[in-house]
């Protein structure tokens, strides 16, 4: 892997040098810089071509170039240095033939032969691709079609069949690298150009290339339909080369399909036409395949045979690479055959010839022909581009000017848009944030009195209609709709404040007095509120008096506002404290109030300042409502400022800070009584909640309400009391254990709770196997269309919104638990893993049974026992949970289900084995008394084992 990014990395590099290369051929091309042969050297060279490419030994080529050096005739050098580095190749000897390349692309630069200079170039890259240097022949490639792209002609057979073998080795080049989009582009390129050309051989060659790319992704039968159509135009071009290169990858095909007999056939053949060619370098790839295909087959005579032919051959023609891999093989054949050392002699000298491949020597000759041929080409690059450019110089300033004039142009007038895009885009998303900050309020202050509204109405409702359940009081009904009235005229009363606050309607009226005094007697006031909920209630100050200027009803709203909060949040044997302390060196006044509540998370103290802004976590669930805002806001208005800090599960400590204020026209202030100051809550004017309605009826369907408003609870309770068992839960946490361990038929939730919302206790009684059966309804003052979306994602079976339609609460409970008979109907009818997998039934449920019956089975076989506590303790359950999920999934007991499912099973047993006895069959099923295996399967088919035997099927 790092060899292949490192060849990447080149490759980019060297592609980035190309692509400048190209542009700058392109742009000469533009400005009428173009390469004109000229006719008399082009019918010279191919003259020569005509004689030289009948000459097939190189010893002949040699005394050719010898004469040819002396006679100083160039165009005639180029061409038979040419025709020797095509056999030095065809022979292997690919870096000789680098050499001679480079030795005909010099000559033909000297007399500016550029169709020369560009068949040296494709020729080198092809030898560079066979030693694996990718980068190298990728350089040369590209720099040949560069070339191809400067000619005066290019339309010409000799144009095209030029761009065609720099298309075909760069489209290798990229296959060798797995970029098969490049590759294919690239070969269908040089497809086209072939079809132009009727060239069959080459029309050949770019299927087979085409045909690879499919191999190599996998696509089998593309790939053979691309192989299909290359064997038949090299079969009418007469290459026994390319039908045999052909055969050679059908066998890779039929190999990758597992078909080792059809593989091993097409290799042979392969093998065959290639030794006749007498292409060895070619030859390797058929015979190491066939090492391969017998080494699979566990055919080791075979393998080894081919094995040493193949290393001879890559011996003699110095083809490390594949003499690496044959190495290897040989070392795993002698190691499988316990030749240890003729093992450890071959993986040495696998070994070896690995580290030679990579050897500094190679790559020094490697580098020295680069530096070379680099610069050499640059020079006559740089002479040819210099004697074009020359010549049309004041061509190319126009052509820039006008370009840049125009990229000027075009510079502006973006720059306009995206400057008028970005103005447009701020508007819209102000209009956007100030749209969300209306809907969310809105939403808010709903959420804030349907929750209210639900026992307002649905009680008042019950009472007008005379629907009030037996038992139930109405004088507790009365006192719910009076609290919960109470409350939402607090709750208007504060939105009143606020807007007299923010509109300045009434003028503040500033009084001067010992805040200190003031602000103990607004605490006192709610000292009995804080005994009553066991919560310890504290009063400290810096010193008895700190004379200011305040107002008054400001000052009781914000003390009062900071108190309820606090004592609300704060749980049983909690501590509130209350601090008023004098900052000398400010000259500011301190009102702090801190709790040892629930605590607001760090996400949410940005936003408790908002109206109506609701904190919803996992982990907490605060409604702020007007409160906080309110605070806020009387704060400002006396020229001060609050702050508030807070860490979830440890508290929250809220600071206001008041200037020390001497107003000349301030009054003074005289309290006589704590009554001037507030209207007290005492511990007799705290709500008294009624009891919630329990309905323990033994033998119903178990509800579990969960809900936090008590007086919510009540009245849902009061509506499902008379049929089913209740149980309540006072937030998601408490919702979740109490699930957990009733394992309840149906479950009544809230979203909004504290500890946790409704949401993520529906998420997690769904990813229980205990619980994800339970039916469960939500009734939530969320009623926005992504809310309900939400919930049903959850798994949530129906969602109602407060304030709901007590009927069709009833009716809802009612139809879940009808379709939850149902489904017991179908469960209790499966008791057979495969009757399960084909029931159209709850997945969860399904599942869940196919464990308890597969268990069942596995105890049966095993003669371990069957009983309610060892299935319970199987499926990782207590007896109890495990007895509820069964009875509420097929609504038998327990033992009656387990005992249907052994009944099955000897059923099964004894259509089968007809000469088994009864007591065996007994056994078989889970039951060592063959009485009792009598008695139940009597009590559960109505018949004996006997009689079921001899009853017709």
């Amino acid at each position: 892997m790092p060899a292949l990014v490192s060849i990447n990395h080149c490759l980019f590099k060297g592609g980035l040098r190309l692509t400048a290369l190209v542009l700058l051929a392109v742009l000469a091309g533009a400005c009428g810089l173009s390469v004109a042969p000229d006719d008399a050297d082009d019918r010279k060279r191919h003259a020569w071509e005509q004689r030289i490419d009948t000459i097939q030994d190189s010893m002949a080529v040699h005394e050719l170039i010898d004469s040819l050096r002396k006679a100083n005739d160039l165009q005639a050098l180029t061409v038979a240095y040419l025709q020797l580095g095509k056999l030095q190749r065809h022979a292997s000897k690919f870096y000789e033939a680098l050499a001679t390349h480079q030795k005909g692309r010099a000559c033909a630069d000297s007399i500016h032969d550029t169709v020369s200079v560009i068949r040296h170039y494709n020729h080198a890259a092809t030898c560079y691709r066979r030693l694996g240097l990718l980068e190298e022949a990728s350089v040369r490639h590209y720099r040949a079609l560069a070339l191809c792209a400067q000619m005066h002609d290019q339309t010409s057979d000799e144009a095209v069949e030029n761009k065609i073998v720099g298309l075909n080795g760069a489209g290798n080049v990229h296959l060798t690298l797995g970029n098969y989009a490049a590759a294919d582009s690239a070969f269908r390129l040089a497809l086209l150009g072939e079809a132009q050309l009727g060239s069959e051989i080459g029309r050949a060659i770019n299927y087979a290339n085409i045909g690879s790319i499919f191999e190599k992704k996998g696509q089998v039968d593309s790939a053979r339909a691309y192989y299909q159509r290359s064997l038949e135009w090299n079969m009418a071009a007469g290459s026994n080369m390319g039908v045999g290169l052909v055969h050679n990858h059908f066998g890779e095909l039929y190999e990758q399909e597992g078909k080792m007999a059809e593989a091993i056939a097409e290799y042979n053949v392969s093998l065959e036409l290639l030794a006749k060619e007498n292409d060895m370098w070619h030859w390797l790839d058929p015979c190491i395949s066939l090492v391969d295909a017998y080494m699979k087959m566990d055919n080791y005579v075979l393998a080894t045979e081919y094995l040493q032919q193949g290393e001879e051959t890559a011996e003699c023609i110095g083809a490390n690479e594949a003499l690496q891999s044959l190495y290897h093989q040989h070392y795993l054949i002698a190691e499988r055959n316990g030749d240890a050392q003729s093992a450890l002699e071959y993986y040495r000298k696998s070994r070896d010839l690995s580290d030679r491949l990579t050897n500094m020597e190679v790559a020094n000759n490697v580098s020295n022909l680069r530096v070379q041929y680099t610069h050499d080409l640059h020079e006559n690059e740089i002479n040819l581009m210099e004697a074009k450019v020359q010549n049309d110089r004041l061509k190319q300033i126009a052509i820039i000017a006008v370009l840049g004039a125009i990229l000027f142009v075009m510079f502006v007038v973006v720059y306009l848009l995206m400057r008028e895009m970005r103005r447009s885009t701020e508007e819209s998303a102000l209009v956007r944030k100030l749209e969300k900050m209306r809907s969310t309020f809105f939403t808010n202050i709903t959420h804030e009195f349907r929750t209210p509204l639900a026992a307002i109405i649905g009680l008042s409702d019950d009472i007008a209609n005379g629907r009030m359940r037996s038992g139930h009081n109405l004088t507790q009904a009365v006192q719910i709709i009076h609290r919960q009235g109470t409350d939402m005229l607090d709750l208007v009363n504060q939105m009143l404040d606020l807007s007299k606050v923010n509109s300045q309607i009434t003028p503040p009226r500033w009084q001067r007095g010992n805040i200190v005094r003031y602000v103990a007697m607004l605490v006192e006031c709610y000292r009995p509120l804080a005994q009553h909920k066991h919560v310890a209630l504290r009063y400290s100050v810096s010193q008895p008096e700190i004379v200011t200027d305040f107002v008054a009803d400001y000052m009781t709203k914000i003390v009062r506002n900071l108190m309820s909060n606090a004592i609300k949040y704060t749980p049983e044997d909690g501590r509130v404290v209350v601090e008023v302390q004098l900052e000398e060196k400010k000259r500011d006044v301190i009102l702090r109030v801190s709790d040892t509540g629930q605590g607001i998370s760090e996400q949410d103290l940005p936003h408790v300042f908002e109206p109506f802004y609701v904190a919803n976590r996992s982990n907490v669930t605060i409604s702020c409502g007007v409160g906080l805002a309110l605070v806020q806001e009387l704060v400002t208005a006396m020229k001060g400022e609050a702050h508030i800090e807070s860490q979830v599960g440890q508290g929250t400590v809220v600071t206001v800070r008041l200037p020390l204020l001497h107003m000349p026209d301030a009054e003074e202030y005289v309290i006589s009584s704590p009554d001037q100051v507030c209207a007290c809550p005492r511990e007799e004017d705290a709500p008294k909640a009624p009891q919630l309605p329990m309905g323990q009826r033994e033998g119903h369907p178990v509800v579990l309400i969960v809900e936090d408003v008590h007086d919510i609870a009540y009245y849902i309770g009061a509506q499902l009391d008379e049929h089913y068992q209740l149980y309540y839960a006072h937030d998601g946490r408490e919702g979740l254990e109490r699930a957990l361990s009733l394992v309840p038929d149906i479950i009544v939730t809230d979203l909004m709770m504290p500890a946790m919302d409704g949401l993520e206790m529906t998420k997690r009684l769904r990813a229980s196997e205990v619980t994800n059966h339970i039916p469960i309804i939500v009734i939530t003052a969320k009623v926005s269309e992504e809310d309900r979306v939400r919930g049903l994602e959850t798994g949530v079976d129906a969602y109602l919104t407060k304030p709901f339609n007590s009927v069709e609460l009833r009716v809802r409970v009612e139809r879940l638990l009808e379709s939850r008979a149902m489904l017991q109907k179908k469960y209790t009818s499966s008791l057979r893993v495969d009757e399960l997998k084909t029931q159209d039934v709850d997945k969860a449920d399904s599942e869940f049974l196919m464990r308890v019956v597969e268990k069942m089975n596995v105890a049966m076989a095993q003669h371990q026992p069957t009983d309610v506590d060892a299935m319970a303790s199987a499926m990782c359950m207590s007896a109890r949970q495990f007895s509820r999920k069964i009875q509420a999934i097929t609504g038998d007991a327990p033992t009656m289900y387990l005992n249907r499912v052994k009944i099955a099973r000897a059923k099964q047993a004894l259509l089968q084995h007809l000469d088994w006895p009864v007591a065996e069959v007994a056994l078989y099923s889970g039951f060592e008394d063959a009485a009792y295996f009598g008695k139940i399967f009597r009590q559960i088919e109505g018949t004996t084992p006997s009689l079921y035997r001899k009853k017709p099927n």
